[in-house]
């Protein structure tokens, strides 16, 4: 019995090895796997349209986002923390600095700062709520054809949520394509009303 014994440990090891290995196997090519590079963009975004893409993880929407974002006449929109990015001036300042950092209307990045609840910047607060709206105001005002958006309004504040979302159906029917990406599995609450197709 002792060299069956020892024949079934020879027989265990081995097919335990080959496990490993082939997992090992499977996890290098899933990490090595060719970025999107040569990847087209997609006829929806080309032809206009609100597309909100869910991913499975955030690996994926970051290998879209960075693609998308290196295109011609394209506005990312990343998913950012307020007080990260805060310049530490005034509100007012601080929309004009990103006017002239992005190349945006200054015009028409006031107008949709108030539209998400800034009335006076000179008066405003400089919480990071407060910029992270200017950001997304001055972004919206690049008038790049595309926009790509990365996260920006998972677990905002419903109302910070709904003034962006018709912000962008005011875009979107001015004729930019706009594509949201999240891995969230509770996205943005109100994006589907105004896509033409979710991915």
């Amino acid at each position: 019995t002792l060299p069956v014994s020892i024949g079934r440990s020879y027989i265990i090891i081995v097919s335990y090895n080959i496990v490993l290995l082939f997992t090992a196997f499977l996890i290098l090519r899933h990490r090595t796997a060719k970025p999107l590079e040569d990847a087209k963009p997609t006829d929806d975004m080309k032809n206009k349209k609100f597309l909100f893409c869910h991913l499975k993880n955030q690996d994926d929407v970051d290998l879209l986002f960075n693609y998308y974002r290196k295109q011609e006449n394209t506005t990312s929109i990343d998913q950012i923390d307020g007080g990260e990015i805060d310049p530490g001036i005034r509100p007012d300042k601080t929309l004009e600095y990103f006017c002239r950092l992005l190349g945006a209307d200054l015009d028409k990045a006031q107008k949709y700062t108030a539209q998400l609840g800034i009335e006076n910047l000179k008066t405003a607060k400089r919480t990071p709520e407060n910029i992270k709206k200017i950001y997304f105001a001055v972004s919206m005002a690049t008038g790049n054809e595309r926009v790509v958006i990365k996260n920006f309004l998972d677990r905002e504040s419903r109302a910070f949520e709904e003034a962006a979302l018709a912000i962008l159906k005011e875009e979107k029917e001015q004729g930019r394509a706009i594509l949201y990406l999240s891995d969230e599995i509770f996205q943005t609450k109100g994006a589907e009303k105004l896509t033409d197709r979710v991915g």
